[in-house]
């Protein structure tokens, strides 16, 4: 697959078409279920973080949501364009050119991730296309057309003038090596985070668990209950049954009538490597909840293992690259406590030290993609790390 830089822009007049023919890929009674099970689950409207949870994982469903509201109401698309509607444009007009593009398998790979409740590794892999795409590559879909080069399936074979490489993509959800998972965190954080005005003071809620925290919603909105309770009555230090320790201190007075933004700042300040940590205000008041597994979180360990899996599909013939997607990391702030973090780089280094990866030219990190203008393509970009195999073998 080659596309011209003609061939790469978005026209706004075709906004409605693009988008339409994207739905079509799996129809719109798929689209309609997965809508509906969406909104059976964020019903309520005390349900915020399990809703940016499932959002996450699927992205797309407010948008065709919003499509779909302005085609029912005989809208022009084009007139009422919003950020979100961009976004899912972005995404479809280069899933419907790979989907054109790919063999009867690949076209079935594509109908069955689409048709799932988590599409955001099929986005990440889309993301590094347009890349090599907007670079003027050549792109072969090894992976999703089933393509096995003498037992090696890596992802993406891309040519250029200069280059032909082979790409893997990995994808670390934001649960890999995690002790807490980040579902069960969000229902609770809503459990928890609800009805601020009951609280008597502002105050930061510091939950300590030993080993895995519980994935039964029942049993969660149980301990998410006992702690609002004692925290009402405000109980500065707690245990429950189950290894749940809890610290209750209250919120620096400096924090009454900051913005958003300075509030942001703040919480950032308070967070603890490898605990989940997020805040709510309501009113006047502010509730901030940290949630840490004393058992030591393996995100490291368990990136490691993949960039060791990724290295295995590659057939060590051309150079190679690895591009990990790190599910959860957004913005640059975050990438920056990353750059200056020695135990990621550390790692990546360790990696490149075995002789067998010589041919691995680099491993980029990537975190969760952004929409940024209305020029084509270029519209999905996320931040990167990437680090250069130093022992790389130039003669391939």
């Amino acid at each position: 697959m080659k596309m011209r830089p003609d061939q790469l822009r978005l026209v706004d007049k075709k906004m409605e078409y693009e988008i339409a023919r994207f739905i079509k890929i799996i129809g719109k009674d798929r689209w309609k279920r997965s809508i509906e099970k969406y909104e059976a689950q964020v019903r309520s409207s005390s349900v915020i973080f399990y809703k940016d949870y499932l959002l996450h994982r699927n992205p797309l469903l407010e948008p065709v949501m919003e499509f779909n509201n302005l085609i029912a109401k005989k809208k022009s698309v084009r007139k009422h364009n919003t950020d979100s509607l961009m976004k899912l444009l972005s995404i479809a007009f280069i899933i419907n050119r790979v989907y054109d593009y790919v063999n009867t398998k690949g076209k079935r790979k594509i109908k069955g991730i689409l048709s799932t409740d988590d599409i955001s590794s099929l986005l990440f892999e889309m993301q590094v296309v347009t890349h090599y795409l907007m670079n003027g590559y050549e792109v072969i879909f090894n992976d999703i057309e089933d393509i096995n080069e003498n037992g090696y399936s890596y992802d993406l074979l891309v040519r250029s003038d200069r280059e032909e490489l082979e790409v893997e993509c990995k994808r670390k959800d934001i649960n890999s090596g995690r002790k807490i998972k980040s579902d069960s965190f969000s229902r609770f954080a809503d459990a928890i985070l609800r009805d601020l005005h009951v609280f008597p003071e502002d105050c930061f809620i510091s939950v300590s668990i030993e080993g895995d925290f519980t994935s039964n919603v029942d049993k969660i909105r149980d301990i998410a209950e006992l702690i609002r309770g004692k925290v009402i009555d405000m109980q500065s230090e707690f245990t429950l049954e189950g290894g749940i320790s809890v610290t209750l201190k209250a919120l620096p007075r400096t924090i009454e009538g900051i913005s958003d933004e300075e509030f942001k700042i703040f919480i950032q300040n308070e967070h603890l490597e490898a605990a989940y940590l997020t805040a709510s205000r309501e009113g006047s008041r502010a509730v901030v909840l940290q949630v840490e597994s004393e058992t030591a979180n393996r995100k490291l360990q368990s990136i490691y293992d993949s960039l060791k899996t990724a290295s295995k599909q590659l057939t060590g013939k051309r150079p190679a690259m690895i591009a990990c997607y790190i599910e959860g990391v957004v913005g640059n702030d975050e990438w920056s406590i990353l750059r200056n973090e020695s135990g990621l780089r550390n790692m990546t280094y360790k990696f490149f030290e075995s002789k067998n990866r010589s041919h691995i030219k680099k491993v980029i990190y990537s975190g969760d993609p952004t929409i940024l203008g209305t020029s084509g393509l270029s519209t999905l970009i996320s931040h990167s790390l990437a680090w250069t195999n130093r022992n790389f073998d130039r003669s391939l």
